[in-house]
């Protein structure tokens, strides 16, 4: 007992109670200033933890003693101990998973708490079985007869104080420690890390046997099973089903994941209790239990699950700002795209949850080394999705709170309700999902009649509509506006508990026995016999609207949700005439080129189009149609596959079939500021004229479609043969001298010299075709059999200075057109000498 004795010679001389006694004496037996001795543990694997933890059970000696002897049940049986001891690293663990429960307790001990917690159960991810207890949930049943009658543990609870205590009348309190703008909804996925404990407050009884003990069957010889939870949290990521615009999408909303980051090592006083046991709640003297906190500079990262990908070529985005509170310590987080994990490939849900099974993002935000201490904030908001729009506009939405209409306030009459700690939650609303009630609350004047007394209601003093009272109230919000995604719900959701004696106490860091016995033994005197004690639960709601099947257009107007029996809300609900969500501005430009001077016979050119996209919105089903004509029939040429890319993206996406008169594209959109390109190969066999027009077009509104279309053609030319200095074997050309080169065009069987247009032909140097000579030197040129294969070949002879031929060059060339327009064209080595 020695280094308890000062605290048990100060309870004896206050002459208090039995009871306190008993808790001086539990002080007195625990080790490490009220905390059990530490048990040091590896790091789990992917099997349960073994919950039948002797430290817990040490830790609920006293507890329970207490708690027979005050006859006080009702009380909630606190007390932690971490998973893996005090001392080691392993005492932050993550879990992730889909949020099952989220809520704001009702019944802390005030003594070891500033404020309410805020609990989260997180049906975790596979392959975390190894944070959880094999009594987890489901295994919530009070007694089982062995271990094997435990089913696998699936969930893990998270709980963090709110940092607000009931009497404060702002949305976040004086002090936020979790603020509302990050508190889960039911259906987001989680990410939690945190402190690793046992809850040595809620064991299960496994085993015994009974034996009778006064006359009543009493279990004997069991053993207590204890769950694990994050409690309290030190980091949290709720990541959210929702819309909002992304880089690249401009006003245009999308389907995302909306991640509220926030990160704080002060998680409650769930850690000065770890530290200072129970003299928290024995002594008023607490100088020696100041809050505590947990380090936060610290690599933090997790898994963000994407929507579906809607088309293959959709680009991956994000946008991250600085969220609420910030401290300003730590940069932006690392973003990566990688593999979507076992977590993000699960089947859809009841929740409505579905995620792409290619990719996810990583987020990494490593605070090592930034100077950041346990009580700043590291706080980001993070927008994961596809730059890809809907088939139709995202409906814009808002919803309005107008009334509440109470029918059991959880008092008897006549006494009234204290609900200012009452929340609502929209899931589908961004950056503030959740608000108190208590400040939209509008005073309502309750005339109950001749027979019963006027009454104004507010949530601090609200009657119900049984006997005199009419249970309502008015409010002037909270409003919510959203977009919400085709085919999925939104969901309403409240939490709260109608509040008694205990959260007087909040924040004082003291619950000492007369503070027990006033709010759990003298409630009687208060309430006549409601459990003054206790803060009673409101139940709550979660109501779904709208979803798959059902048209929005029909609910809007006024719209009543509410728990049967209990309450009911009244709502406004409006669809947000759009804007410029679905306005953009497309251009097309079109471009044809080939390899070499000229488009040659037998050799593929290549035209691209060239599609952008200046705003302000991501237009949807973007098609290009491309018109391709020629003078030249359809068997005298193909067109290969036409393919787009969209942006930086090397993969190359298929537009489908093309045929001889062109091809349609599909590509679905293009970003704003962003653009999308589309490439086709044409062969020609035989020379000809080729004409393109590319028009691009949408479904959404093109602010100025006079750039919606482009066009080039394309002179395919023959190859000739040409021979340069006809019997010279070296072809060789003196540029210091004056004088003539001689040039053949040779007839094959595919040409025919004599066909030619002499004034066209233009001889020179193969790299410079504007320094040509098209004039022929001895007055035109002479058919002749040149290469004396008995057809007729064509002569000509051009000035050398007039060529363009210097020093050094290797090869000329001759181009011209045939007198029915084609063109011909032909080159051949060539020696320079001085």
């Amino acid at each position: 007992m020695g280094a308890k004795l000062p605290t048990f010679l100060k309870v004896l001389t206050r002459k208090i109670s039995l009871g306190a006694l008993l808790l001086a004496i539990l002080a007195a037996m625990l080790p490490d200033g009220g905390s059990p001795g530490w048990v040091r543990s590896a790091h789990a694997d992917p099997a349960f933890v073994d919950g039948s933890s002797s430290q817990c059970e040490q830790w609920m000696v006293g507890i329970n003693l207490l708690l027979t002897t005050l006859s006080v049940q009702s009380i909630a049986e606190e007390g932690w101990v971490y998973r893996n001891g005090l001392g080691t690293t392993d005492r932050y663990r993550d879990a992730s998973g889909v949020v099952t429960k989220s809520k704001v307790a009702h019944n802390d001990t005030p003594g070891n708490h500033y404020s309410h917690d805020w609990n989260a159960d997180i049906r975790v991810d596979p392959g975390q079985q190894g944070v959880l207890s094999n009594v987890n949930h489901p295994n919530d049943q009070d007694w089982v007869a062995s271990p094997a009658d435990f089913v696998p543990a699936t969930s893990i609870e998270m709980e963090w104080e709110l940092g607000i205590t009931p009497g404060e009348r702002t949305g976040d309190g004086a002090d936020p420690i979790l603020p509302r703008w990050v508190l889960p909804n039911l259906g987001d996925r989680l990410w939690t890390n945190g402190h690793w404990i046992f809850d040595c407050g809620h064991g299960k009884k496994v085993g015994g046997h009974y034996e009778e003990v006064q006359g009543i069957q009493v279990l004997v010889d069991y053993v207590k099973y204890f769950r694990t939870e994050i409690h309290p949290a030190r980091a949290i990521a709720s990541m959210r089903s929702q819309a909002a615009t992304l880089p690249g999408s401009g006003t245009t909303p999308v389907p995302v994941t909306a991640t509220d980051l926030y990160i704080h090592g002060r998680g409650g006083f769930i850690v000065q209790q770890l530290k200072c046991g129970i003299d928290i709640i024995l002594d008023d003297d607490t100088s020696d239990c100041a809050p505590e906190t947990a380090p936060i500079d610290d690599l933090f990262s997790f898994d963000v699950c994407l929507p579906p990908k809607p088309a293959p070529s959709a680009t991956l985005a994000s946008r991250v700002v600085v969220g609420p509170g910030d401290s300003g310590k730590g940069g932006t987080p690392e973003i990566q795209a990688v593999a979507a994990s076992a977590g993000c490939k699960l089947p859809p849900d009841e929740f409505g949850n579905a995620f792409d099974h290619g990719q996810m993002h990583h987020v990494t935000a490593d605070l090592r080394g930034t100077g950041i201490l346990p009580t700043d904030t590291y706080a980001r908001q993070i927008v994961s999705g596809w730059v890809y729009p809907e088939l139709t506009p995202l409906p814009h939405l808002s919803l309005s709170l107008n009334r509440l209409d109470l029918h059991a306030d959880l008092e008897f009459d006549p006494f009234d309700a204290e609900m200012t700690f009452w929340w609502m939650g929209v899931n589908r609303a961004p950056n503030d999902e959740w608000h108190r009630l208590v400040n939209s609350e509008i005073p309502t004047y309750d005339d109950a009649g001749a027979a019963c007394f006027a009454h104004t209601n507010t949530l601090n003093d609200i009657d119900d509509d049984d006997l005199c009272g009419n249970g309502l109230l008015n409010f002037s919000g909270p409003t919510w506006d959203f977009y919400l995604r085709h085919a999925q719900s939104f969901t309403v959701q409240t939490t709260g508990f109608e509040q008694d004696c205990l959260d007087g106490y909040f924040g004082s860091k003291k619950f000492e026995l007369s503070s027990y016995i006033l709010c759990y033994g003298a409630h009687i005197f208060f309430e006549l016999g409601n459990d003054h004690g206790n803060n009673d639960p409101i139940e709550p709601m979660n109501a779904p609207v709208g979803g798959s099947g059902i048209d929005l257009d029909t609910l809007l107007g006024e719209l009543t949700l509410g728990v049967p029996g209990n309450y009911d809300f009244r709502f406004k609900l409006e669809k947000v005439a759009l804007v410029d969500e679905d306005n953009a501005d497309l251009a097309a430009a079109k471009h044809c080129t080939f390899v070499g001077e000229v488009a040659l016979a037998g050799q593929p050119f290549t035209c691209t189009i060239a599609v952008t996209n200046t705003g302000p919105g991501l237009p949807r089903n973007v098609v290009v149609t491309d018109v391709l004509s020629s003078t030249l029939p359809a068997s005298a040429y193909t067109v290969g596959p036409a393919t787009y890319k969209v942006g930086a993206d090397p993969t190359a996406y298929s537009c489908g079939a093309t045929s001889s008169s062109g091809f349609s594209c599909n590509v679905g959109t293009v970003p704003v500021g962003g653009s999308v390109a589309i490439s086709v190969q044409v062969t020609p066999s035989r020379a000809g004229t080729f004409a393109n027009l590319a028009t691009v077009s949408t479904w959404s509104m093109d602010l100025n479609p006079t750039n919606n279309s482009s066009s080039d053609s394309v002179l395919v030319y023959l190859p000739v043969t040409v021979d340069i200095q006809p019997g010279n074997v070296l072809n060789s050309v003196n540029t210091t001298k004056r004088g003539v080169i001689s040039v053949a065009i040779l007839t094959d069987s595919g040409f025919n010299a004599a066909a030619v247009t002499v004034a066209t032909a233009c001889f020179g140097e193969a790299d410079d075709p504007a320094e040509r000579n098209c004039a022929e030197s001895h007055g035109g040129p002479h058919l002749g059999d040149v290469d004396k294969d008995q057809d007729p070949d064509l002569l000509f002879h051009f000035e050398v200075f007039a060529t363009g031929i210097e020093f050094g060059d290797t090869r000329a060339c001759l181009r011209g057109t045939f007198t029915d327009g084609t063109g011909f064209y032909g080159c051949d080595a060539i020696r320079t000498v001085k």
